[in-house]
């Protein structure tokens, strides 16, 4: 599968590219089952689904309605903005700014963030999938590795802590994997797949910490006070831009600080979004119990592992309970990872994470090279 994979990481049509991640997801996931067994999934069962979900971003499925809840939002602002106006046509009849001196921002805003999107789905599928088509070929065939074959998948990651962007956590997780193949204790396996995926996740997570917060904290308030300046300057002779620009920034830029802050709330609400199997799951509220009941699968309720233990200790700040699990600061590494590892804790054992994240059809118009008809 490398070389599909290496092929997928070459397209340079970012729509194809996401749906061909989104189902590379799903066939390694596949895969693993032979290698790992079918009781607990993988990290790249989380990644398929969220590879889906980020693929309405980059096929800027989401965009409308992002944009019809930012005008919303954003209404009360529009009028104070008028009144903006009327002190700076005082100065000049030309000197006005409309609407647009909002809008185009906003949508210059959005336009960034599927951008963004596509490119950090892009940067995790680089790096993680070509190390688990690798740690599946070692190990297909048996328990015992191909140790020529792992030395060789594992032995390009970088040592050092992923913060200084090193690989060690991806090693020790992929090692850990190894391990749970040997292992017959159910529960045991279980918790060393736990503390793999979630080892994955905090990788990724740190990985993409920076664009994240460049779509959380995007410079929205400048790009409003810029253009309008430049709008300005356009229709008006250079002697009044001085003061013209002294009106802006008095009275705009707190406008435009406002209109910042709205956005901020909505882009987070819009991005603390998981579509699963049947379900979306919004992120800013706790992981919901499992349809038993039960939090956690059996051999998950309880956590032996030390690595483990040492692990979620750092990580989950409600331990042992999903109470408390929703992140309510996305930007923020910690709220992150405190709900992904009770997600991954919680959905482990949930199989229907296993579904084709399309139909027949649409897998074999993608195979075949192409963006497939109908809802995707």
């Amino acid at each position: 599968m490398l070389q599909e994979i290496e092929e997928i990481i070459a397209m340079k049509d970012p729509v194809l590219r996401n749906l061909r991640i989104t189902l590379a997801y799903h066939d390694l996931e596949v895969a693993l089952d032979d290698v790992l067994g079918e009781q607990n999934v993988r990290w790249c069962a989380y990644a398929t689904w969220a590879s889906k979900t980020a693929g309405r971003f980059v096929r800027r499925e989401e965009v409308p309605a992002l944009l019809r809840s930012c005008l919303d939002r954003v209404a009360p602002h529009l009028r104070r903005a008028e009144q903006v106006d009327d002190e700076l046509s005082c100065l000049h009849a030309g000197a006005r700014l409309g609407p647009s001196c909002v809008l185009e921002p906003i949508e210059r805003i959005v336009q960034e963030i599927t951008t963004s999107v596509g490119e950090g789905n892009l940067d995790v599928f680089q790096e993680l999938a070509p190390l688990y088509a690798g740690w599946i070929e070692a190990h297909r065939g048996g328990a015992a590795p191909d140790r020529a074959a792992l030395d060789r998948c594992l032995g390009r990651l970088r040592s050092g802590p992923v913060e200084q962007g090193g690989q060690d956590l991806l090693l020790r997780a992929f090692t850990h994997y190894s391990d749970a193949i040997l292992e017959p204790d159910l529960k045991r396996r279980a918790e060393r797949i736990l503390l793999a995926n979630s080892q994955i996740g905090y990788h990724e997570q740190v990985r993409l910490q920076g664009s994240i917060l460049g779509a959380l904290n995007a410079p929205l308030s400048q790009y409003i006070v810029e253009g309008a300046c430049e709008r300005v300057h356009q229709a008006t002779p250079a002697v009044l831009h001085r003061a013209l620009d002294a009106i802006l920034e008095r009275a705009l830029r707190p406008i435009a600080g406002a209109i910042e802050k709205e956005w901020r709330a909505i882009a987070t609400r819009w991005l603390l979004q998981l579509h699963l199997p049947g379900t979306r799951v919004d992120l800013g509220v706790d992981v919901p119990s499992l349809p038993s009941g039960a939090m956690f699968p059996e051999e998950l309720r309880e956590i032996h592992e030390p690595e483990l233990c040492e692990l979620l200790r750092g990580l989950d700040r409600t331990a042992n309970t999903l109470r408390g699990s929703g992140a309510h600061d996305w930007s923020e590494i910690g709220d992150r990872m405190n709900l992904i590892v009770d997600l991954f804790r919680s959905r482990q054992q949930d199989r229907r994470l296993l579904h084709a994240p399309f139909s027949s059809a649409q897998i074999a118009s993608l195979r075949a090279g192409a963006v497939p008809s109908g809802p995707l």
